[in-house]
């Protein structure tokens, strides 16, 4: 029988975001969570921010914070990205291909 720790090892998907994708998501999740973009953009995200609670949007203001943060983080990978906040941005992606405001279904499929 497998030890938890190799299980979960296993299962967990690994990944590295290319510097492009990162920048698709600091886009995204800045104009999501009010932290950058025009006011016509961000309004786009209004629905999603009522569907959220206020300590999800905190979740992805520090996730904003931590892609933005090239000097610490250079690469983004799975190690990176805690369970709650790859949850929201799973949401938060499939939110934008539902809207069509933006195709990320390749960065969905890669975190997925």
């Amino acid at each position: 029988m497998k030890d938890i720790n190799k299980y979960i090892i296993e299962k967990q998907k690994n990944f590295v975001l290319s510097d492009d994708e990162r920048n698709s998501l600091i886009e995204l999740v800045g104009i999501a969570t009010e932290q950058c973009g025009e006011d016509s953009d961000i309004k786009e995200y209004e629905e999603f921010r009522k569907d959220c609670q206020e300590n999800e949007i905190n979740t992805l203001i520090d996730f904003y914070d931590l892609l933005n943060d090239k000097h610490t983080y250079p690469k983004i990978n799975n190690r990176l990205i805690q369970n709650d906040e790859l949850y929201l941005l799973v949401k938060l992606i499939n939110y934008a291909l539902d809207k069509d405001i933006i195709d990320l279904s390749e960065i969905l499929e890669k975190i997925q």
